[in-house]
C-alpha cells in the first residue's frame, strides 16, 4: 500500500512539476511579450513625440509665413486701391481737360473769326500784336544770367493769365519758361 501511495505521490509530484513548468513557461512567454510590448510602446512614444515637435515647428513656420503673406496682401491691396484711385482721378482730370480744351478751341476759333472779319481786320493789326510776334518775343527771351529778371516777369505774367482764364496749358508753358532750358548742357564750375 505504501508503494502504491509512493507511486501515486510520485505521479502527482511529476504532474505538479509538469504543471509548474508549463506555468513557468507561460509566465516567461507572457513576461517576454509584455517586455517587447513596453519596448514597442516606448519607441512609439518617442516617434510620436518627435513627430509632434516637428509638426509644432512646421505650424509655427506656417503661421509666420501666413502673417508675412497677409501683410504683403494688405500692402498689395492698398497699392491697388491707390492705383485705381489715381487712375480714376486722372481719367476725371482728362475729361475735364477735354472740356477745357474744347472751350479754348472754340474761343480761339471765335477770336480768329472776329479778327478776320472785315469790320476789325485793319484795327486788329494796328492795335494788337500778332500771335507770331508774341510767340517770337517769348522765344527770344535771353536765358543768360543778366536776363533772369525778364524771364521771371514773363513767368509771372503767364501764370497770372493762366489762373485768370483757367488754362492748364499756360501754366505748363509758365513752368517750362521758369526752368533753364540749357541746364543739362551747361558745365557746373
Amino acid at each position: 500500500m505504501l508503494e502504491k501511495l509512493l507511486t501515486k505521490f510520485e505521479d502527482e509530484l511529476f504532474a505538479l512539476e509538469k504543471a509548474e513548468m508549463t506555468l513557468q513557461a507561460n509566465y516567461d512567454m507572457l513576461a517576454q511579450q509584455l517586455t517587447a510590448s513596453i519596448k514597442d510602446a516606448k519607441q512609439d512614444i518617442d516617434t510620436k513625440t518627435a513627430a509632434k515637435a516637428q509638426r509644432l515647428e512646421d505650424a509655427a513656420a506656417a503661421k509666420g509665413d501666413l502673417e508675412t503673406t497677409v501683410a504683403g496682401k494688405m500692402e498689395d491691396e492698398k497699392t491697388l486701391s491707390d492705383t485705381k484711385s489715381e487712375c480714376y482721378n486722372r481719367s476725371d482730370e482728362f475729361e475735364k481737360n477735354q472740356v477745357t480744351r474744347k472751350g479754348e478751341i472754340e474761343a480761339i476759333t471765335k477770336a480768329m473769326e472776329i479778327l478776320s472779319s472785315p469790320a476789325v481786320s485793319g484795327n486788329a493789326e494796328k492795335h494788337l500784336p500778332s500771335l507770331a510776334q508774341t510767340a517770337t518775343a517769348l522765344l527770344q527771351v535771353d536765358v543768360s544770367e543778366h536776363n533772369i529778371g525778364t524771364r521771371q516777369r514773363v513767368v509771372t505774367f503767364l501764370q497770372s493769365k493762366a489762373q485768370k482764364i483757367g488754362s492748364r496749358y499756360l501754366l505748363l508753358v509758365a513752368s517750362r519758361a521758369a526752368g533753364d532750358p540749357f541746364k543739362k548742357v551747361k558745365k557746373n564750375d
